[in-house]
């Protein structure tokens, strides 16, 4: 009986170390070579020598994922680092290499910043480069192969973007809270405005060559939508562009 008693024991431990075993992710091997090469081109014809590549390394997990992570359907993955940063030269061309880490097992290729949004706490102001961030999966499940290895190449077009500081001035007989919308700006940079001491500013990121529209929204006691459209030349200008907009009761109109 006592080496009954031995034995389902040493059958409990060996199914439990098994069962811890499983519950360990699949890695792919560290010091696989995956060679990344192409060009991104501005619709502009401006230089895009300060936009970033990375090369996002993750790991397939069952303890709850990450935030903004690329998972497929039913995955989740937890963000273990960026294995590679490189800037795009002047012509926009890149070909570089990265190396897995032996940490993970799903690797993404970035193009241009992604927010980093905080899961508690007010969402930060975020500094726009270009109008189109790309993500690409290099995998598209844990431990996919397709890719790590060999080469990967693609071309993308994109406009980049500049600071325009709009400084409004309000002559308004209602002071309901009003939204701006930018068709390039990130919303969580328009932030809603709910105080109209004079002036305020708003930051806004635009393309240098087409007019832009901005677009104060606000919704009246009874329940009427309104928006005022302001339209400001293209500046052509790679630099930061100012703009000074008086906003008038007579500029909303209900839609």
């Amino acid at each position: 009986m006592k080496k009954i008693k031995i034995l389902f024991t040493l059958i409990i431990i060996v199914l439990f170390l098994s069962c811890e075993k499983d519950d360990e992710p699949n890695l792919i091997p560290a010091g696989i070579e995956t060679r990344i090469s192409g060009n991104v081109t501005s619709i502009n014809g401006e230089s895009l020598s300060d936009v970033e590549i990375k090369i996002a390394e993750y790991v397939e997990t069952t303890s709850g994922g990450c935030y903004f992570c690329p998972a497929p359907v039913n995955y989740n993955y937890e963000f273990k680092q960026f294995v590679k940063t490189i800037n795009l030269n002047t012509n926009g061309n890149f070909d570089f290499i990265f190396t897995t880490s032996g940490n993970g097992n799903f690797y993404k290729l970035f193009l241009g910043d992604f927010p980093n949004y905080p899961l508690n706490g007010p969402i930060p102001f975020f500094v726009q480069k270009i109008n189109d961030p790309l993500g690409i999966n290099l995998t598209q499940h844990a431990n996919d192969m397709a890719i790590i290895g060999r080469e990967f190449s693609f071309n993308h077009a994109l406009k980049k973007l500049y600071l325009c500081e709009v400084n409004l001035q309000f002559n308004l007989a209602n002071t309901y809270p009003i939204e701006p919308f930018h068709l390039l700006t990130y919303q969580s940079n328009n932030r809603e405005i709910n105080t109209f001491a004079n002036p305020i500013a708003i930051k806004l990121f635009i393309d240098k060559a087409n007019p832009q529209t901005l677009i104060l929204n606000r919704i009246r006691d009874n329940g009427i939508r309104q928006k005022a459209e302001y339209i400001f030349p293209a500046s052509n200008i790679e630099n930061t562009t100012f703009q000074n907009i008086i906003v008038n009761e007579t500029d909303f109109v209900d839609y």
